[in-house]
């Protein structure tokens, strides 16, 4: 029978998703380029955004099924599966995409200790809608709960964490390998390079500001001298001497916003640095027969189990036990595409000789993986059996 190359859905898929990927890859590399401007990398954001999108509905728009049998999960997935038997997953309110169909009118005091009155979701927690003061009688109204949302989230966070630890306990049993110090490293940094301040700004410093709009009127604000934030209005009759203001910094806000995404570049820059190095002595440690490492993953599995066995005998039998590229004799089963790892489509997986195998691979290698050869590409590959040697024991991936 032989692999059915013809009107392959993964040869049109693959060569897409490939070039998706590639301008991701390089909208990344402005957004992460210290040279680039603030507008190449505000630019490069919103690019990442819309190719995360594409990424997304061509997947979905060339999903192949999973098979319905043989299906192989690994043991911290079943793991998890009998945690979910035990504890379904409890409500979470999702604030953004909340409806608001139940609301109450309560008061909100902000941080400039102005009073305003709202709409307060009792699904959700988030603040759905303001209203006009003059309508209402401020004082006789209930308090806005700012606990609300947190309360409401708590028993979902306490499963969430529950079920991750379930699935992580899984995952390392029989490893001695320590895990990188998130807290630590963190700690660490934050002492020698502190966080701007933006982000959570309690706009404990605030000054009086002149501030001139673009109609030409002027008003007397708060604005912090952190953040840049407007907090509120005072009464000009405050301050009879409007001339001695300082004016309002239109711009001090867009720089505190800078400075934040400056040192989050940095952060992020020293994290990889840093866990660069805990997983280069990780590997010098099981190198040295210090540690034990086993791997308890899907894809560290997969390949052992008795559904990966069947699987491969099927799909050699299928391909009459010839290599699909060159038709010498077939010497592993090759995943065109990792999708649907342990239930894989039958288009997913190839048979080939081990020549075949390695050329596809240092192709793929070239670009980082990034790139995975579609079917009519496998086909017509011209083997060399002088330039690409050959594996004296058959691996399949």
């Amino acid at each position: 029978m032989g692999y059915p190359f013809s009107d392959n859905p993964l040869d049109e898929y693959l060569p897409k998703i490939f070039q998706l990927k590639i301008d991701e890859f390089n909208a990344n590399c402005t957004r992460e380029d210290a040279t680039a401007t603030k507008e190449e990398r505000d630019a490069a954001g919103v690019e990442i955004a819309n190719l995360s999108k594409k990424i997304r509905e061509l997947k979905n728009k060339f999903r192949l099924p999973e098979r319905d049998f043989d299906q192989f999960k690994s043991s911290p997935e079943l793991a998890v599966e009998r945690f979910l038997l035990e504890n379904p997953e409890p409500p979470r309110p999702e604030a953004y995409g909340c409806r608001h169909s139940q609301t109450r009118v309560v008061r909100r005091k902000f941080r400039n200790e102005t009073l305003h009155v709202v709409t307060q979701c009792v699904t959700c927690g988030a603040q759905s809608k303001a209203l006009q003061k003059k309508e209402y009688d401020i004082e006789k109204l209930p308090e806005f709960d700012e606990g609300l949302y947190k309360r409401l989230t708590f028993e979902w966070d306490i499963w969430n964490s529950a079920r991750h630890d379930v699935y992580v306990t899984e995952l390392n049993k029989g490893n001695s390998l320590p895990e990188f110090d998130e807290v630590g490293f963190n700690t660490v940094f934050q002492l020698e390079d502190p966080p701007p301040n933006f982000e959570g700004c309690d706009h404990s410093h605030t000054d009086a500001r002149l501030r001139t709009y673009k109609s030409g009127g002027t008003a007397v604000v708060m604005q912090c001298t952190l953040c840049g934030h407007h907090t509120g209005s005072v009464s000009k009759s405050k301050y009879p001497d409007l001339a001695s203001l300082p004016s309002f910094d239109e711009f001090l806000k867009e720089r505190s916003k800078e400075d934040l995404t400056a040192w989050y570049r940095r952060r992020g820059d020293a994290w990889r640095r840093a866990y660069l190095e805990h997983r280069e002595r990780i590997q010098r440690l099981i190198q040295a027969g210090e540690l034990a490492t086993k791997d308890n993953s899907r894809f560290g599995t997969y390949y052992k189990s008795p559904e990966w066995e069947r699987t491969r005998a099927r799909i050699l039998h299928r391909d009459d036990y010839e290599c699909q590229a060159c038709k010498r004799p077939a010497e592993c089963v090759h995943h065109i595409v990792y999708d649907r790892l342990g239930a894989e489509n039958d288009l997913d997986l190839i048979s080939l000789c081990n020549s075949c195998h390695n050329l596809i691979h240092q192709e793929q290698r070239h670009l980082q993986n990034i790139f995975r050869m579609p079917p009519s590409q496998i086909r017509e590959l011209h083997e060399d059996s002088d330039e690409y040697s050959e594996d004296d024991h058959a691996e399949d991936d």
